[in-house]
């Protein structure tokens, strides 16, 4: 692995977590949230560092063996998956920035809504993208992450995650999972056996969400998170 794609490593990006959360809040324990893949560093945190976590909040992202199990038993969530080949490919920042960062804006809109990304959002990602290097920084996290994804027609990959115990990957802090329904990226299978690893989980579903459920529907994601940190 190169020494660019390990700053991107799963246990370095925890350590950013780390210490961004001593900056604000010292030694207190504070909540945690994450989604999409946010949420995989969400949980990588939570399962090494549970005595620093009140409380532990994901919204439609994948606990990692939930997820490589049903990357490897699930041929429908493999090929929601196949752009981690895409963006895993050497020249992946380049071909992110042609036309306009079509290939960026077209994967994000390939299986979930994209109606709430107005012109002022867009020009946003795109001043937050800014260039090739930076995109390809980005891409990073998926050349780092240990997540096997199987690709289509091709004998079924070994990867380590699968099948892993339960006991080593336990999320001991009250959970909450809110969930959009109609998420075709992660599917319902990604989350079915969550309640093996939790200690107290909580879940909210969202008929009417699916993927960009921070975008759609910020307000039910606010109050669920309130409930749940009130409770």
């Amino acid at each position: 692995m190169r020494p660019m794609v390990l700053h991107y490593a799963a246990k370095t990006l925890v350590a950013d977590v780390l210490t961004l959360a001593n900056m604000f809040f010292g030694h207190r324990k504070f909540n945690l949230a994450g989604h999409d893949f946010g949420a995989s560093i969400a949980y990588a945190t939570v399962f090494s560092f549970p005595q620093l976590i009140d409380k532990f909040i994901i919204a439609n992202g994948a606990h990692p063996i939930c997820l490589q199990e049903a990357l490897l038993d699930n041929p429908l969530q493999a090929e929601a998956s196949q752009y981690f080949h895409t963006v895993g490919e050497e020249h992946a920042g380049v071909d992110a920035v042609a036309n306009d960062f079509h290939m960026v804006f077209d994967s994000m809109s390939q299986h979930s809504t994209t109606s709430w990304m107005t012109k002022e959002i867009k020009d946003r990602f795109r001043q937050a993208w800014g260039n090739t290097e930076r995109l390809q920084a980005t891409f990073n996290w998926y050349k780092s992450s240990p997540i096997v994804v199987p690709e289509i027609g091709k004998a079924l990959p070994h990867a380590p995650l699968y099948g892993a115990s339960r006991d080593n990957f336990r999320v001991t802090v009250p959970h909450l999972l809110i969930w959009g329904l109609n998420d075709t990226a992660l599917l319902p299978d990604v989350k079915k056996p969550l309640h093996e690893f939790c200690d107290d989980l909580t879940v909210r579903e969202v008929p009417d969400a699916d993927h960009w459920i921070l975008h759609t529907h910020p307000k039910i994601v606010a109050r669920y998170i309130m409930e749940f940190l009130e409770g």
